[in-house]
Formats: C-alpha cells, structure tokens, sequence
C-alpha cells in the first residue's frame, strides 16, 4: 500500500548550494508526459539562494558552500515538489479540469496566507523570516509558477473531495459556513495551583460561596489573571486541549470545571460565557482547518495515484512507495545518461 505524503509546500531539510555543471540541459524527471529539465529545476534553485529567508516556508535551508553531495540533495528536495506538482498537472487534464483567473486569485491569497503563517511561527520562535516579503521579491516568472501550482492544488483537492465526500469549500468564507459550530468561543476565568491538594482546597472554598474572582485575586498563581479576577482570553475548542473542550463542551455558564492539570499548574475554570461564531474572530483557524482538509484531499489521492515516474539517475532512485526520489549520497557520476526505471546504469 502506498505511503501517504504531504503535498502542500514543505519538503525535507536541505542545503542549498551551488550549481551542478553541464547537465543543466538535460532532463531531471518526467511524469507521464510532462518533464522538468536540469535547466528549469537549477534556475529556481538558484532563485531561492538568493532570497535566503524564503525557502524556509518550504523547510528548505540556504547555505553557501554546499558539497556536491549536498547539492545533489538540493536538486532532489525541489525536484520532489515538482514530481508531484507535474503528476497533478496530469491529473487536471485527466479530468479536464481547467484553471481560470478567480482560482489562481483564490490560490495566490492561500500561499500568501501559508508564508504569513510560517513567518508568525518563525519569529515567534527567533528566527529571521520574512517569506512573504521576499515573495514579492522573487522574479514575475517564478511567482507566477508558484501560483499556478497552488491553484492546481486547490483544483484537484476540490475535485477528489467530491469522488465520496463533500466538496471542499472554495473559500474560507465557505467553508465556516459550513462549519460554523466548530468556532464558538469558550469564555473563562482560571485559578492556578500548584498542585492537586491546593486546587482541591480552593474547589471546596468556591462549593463553600466564596466568589471565584475573589480567590483567583489572591490565590490563582498566575499573575496576569490574578490581576483581573482570573479572567482569561477567549478560545475556540480546536485551541485547547481535547480534555479541557470537552468538559467546557458539557458545561454550563458559571459552572466550574476540574481540577485539570495543563501546562502551568492545577487549573479551576469557570465558564464566564459562550461567544457566537464569528468569522472574522476565527478567520485564522478556518483557514488552517480548510487548508488541512485540503491536505487530506490530496493525500487521499496521492495515496492511489500511480503516475510513471522517471528520474535522472545521477539524482538518485525513484521510491513508488514513498513517492518521492531517494538521493544519491555520493559525488554526482559524469556522463550518465537516464534510466527509464528510475534506477542507477
């Protein structure tokens, strides 16, 4: 059976180096009755080397200097996004599907929308990025290829979602109409303990009357809250732990729940109110959650497909279960022409 593999735009940690000679010309990889060429893949490689805190919305590195070996490695982690990129093109045409203005619009917002998510998560973890910025920067030709090959994605994800399920909304818009219940907002207030004793004790203090506000005041560990009687931020169920939802989910307002152990310590938490689903509150989870369908769309089909796959065998081998290509570890062999089966002369 066939190994499900990610299709959206991340791709295994490699470096990014230099050029890799005199087989620019000759082709890399063909895909039915589509081919990529040395020439086409090294030209956006080379791209990519020179906007350094792009490719890593890709997980792709740039380093300077890379052995031969570490460039082979680059060529083949690019060479994999467009092996799948290329058998989608097929699939379009197979179901005659066809891209029109509004779906590359739709799919350049989607990959826009993915390079400002991985940004967030970049410098909120200390990392330099801006993918989003330099996107702007990368030449006409390629950005348009980009979003060509995003609007593929959403085209065929939509269609295989129709083979036995619903249709994969077109919009994020659409897609939390249909959804709409998953994006309530549960309203707390916390108390925070050390330990289960402590939240025990002061569990039996609010069953006794005394006002949640006034203990989480003084008692609650967590000082932010503490400040303004416990109260916490908003949440919807898919931001909290499985656990916590679901007791939330059979709580009623001004209820207590727990005590929970979380991440910081022992949790009482009262349920101050329900919000009503708000598109606009929720417009960054409904994306990810439509963009994940879509994951499990082509995934799906990717899982099935069973496009003729041949790669230049100084790449390295064609894998049919993993699809993808397994790379040479070694220096690139001179003068080797292709193998139909995808293996080494």
């Amino acid at each position: 059976m066939r190994v499900r593999r990610l299709l959206i735009p991340l791709l295994a940690t490699v470096a990014l180096g230099a050029g890799c000679g005199q087989w620019r010309d000759e082709d890399a990889a063909r895909v039915d009755g589509a081919t990529v060429t040395m020439a086409e893949l090294r030209d956006e490689v080379d791209v990519l080397v020179e906007h350094p805190t792009w490719p890593p919305a890709f997980q792709v590195d740039v380093s300077a200097g890379a052995q031969a070996s570490e460039q082979s490695a680059t060529l083949v982690a690019w060479l994999n996004r467009r092996i799948t990129d290329l058998a989608i093109d097929e699939e379009l045409v197979r179901r005659d599907i066809v891209l029109d203005d509004d779906a590359r619009a739709r799919a350049e917002g989607e990959l826009r929308f993915q390079l400002e998510l991985y940004g967030e998560q970049a410098s909120q973890s200390g990392q330099p990025a801006a993918p989003l910025d330099q996107f702007d920067q990368l030449p006409a030709g390629l950005r348009t290829a980009l979003v060509e090959r995003e609007a593929a994605r959403e085209a065929l994800a939509s269609s295989v979602a129709t083979d036995g399920a619903e249709p994969l909304p077109a919009t994020a818009e659409e897609w939390f109409e249909a959804n709409e219940g998953n994006y309530e907002r549960y309203c707390v207030s916390i108390i925070v303990s050390a330990d289960e004793a402590s939240s025990n004790g002061l569990l039996a203090r609010l069953e006794a009357g005394e006002d949640f506000a006034a203990v989480a005041s003084t008692e609650s560990l967590d000082s932010a809250t503490a400040a303004q009687g416990g109260a916490a931020d908003c949440a919807m169920a898919s931001q909290l732990t499985p656990e916590l939802a679901g007791d939330l989910a059979a709580a009623e307002v001004n209820d207590v729940v727990g005590p929970l152990q979380l991440a910081n310590g022992w949790f009482l938490i009262k349920l101050t109110g329900i919000e009503p689903p708000s598109f606009q509150a929720a417009e960054g989870v409904v994306r990810v959650d439509r963009l994940n369908a879509r994951q499990i769309a082509l995934n799906d089909w990717l899982s099935q497909a069973s496009p003729s796959v041949t790669v230049a065998p100084r790449l390295g081998t064609w894998d049919a279960e993993m699809f993808q290509v397994a790379a040479n570890t070694g220096p690139l062999p001179a003068n080797q022409p292709a193998n139909p089966a995808g293996g080494q002369s």
